[in-house]
């Protein structure tokens, strides 16, 4: 699933969990949190960028972590 596809079922009324899994771009980032889609973080800076997001638009970022422990 892609953030506007996130949007779009948003749009349909779908009240379900949504989990974004792929890498998104900035602006697919603020999508994600605008459809209150949960979405998958693997970096610090995109942890941080999560953040500025959602402050930005008075939301919360649900985010999955993805570890790599070795």
């Amino acid at each position: 699933m892609t953030a506007a596809e996130a949007l779009e079922l948003r749009a349909e009324q779908i009240d379900e969990r949504l989990l974004i899994m792929g890498a998104l771009t900035p602006a697919a980032m603020a999508d994600a949190i605008a459809a209150d889609a949960d979405f998958v973080v693997w970096r610090s800076d995109q942890v941080d960028a999560a953040s500025r997001h959602a402050a930005g638009s008075g939301s919360t970022a649900r985010l999955h972590v993805k570890l790599d422990t070795g």
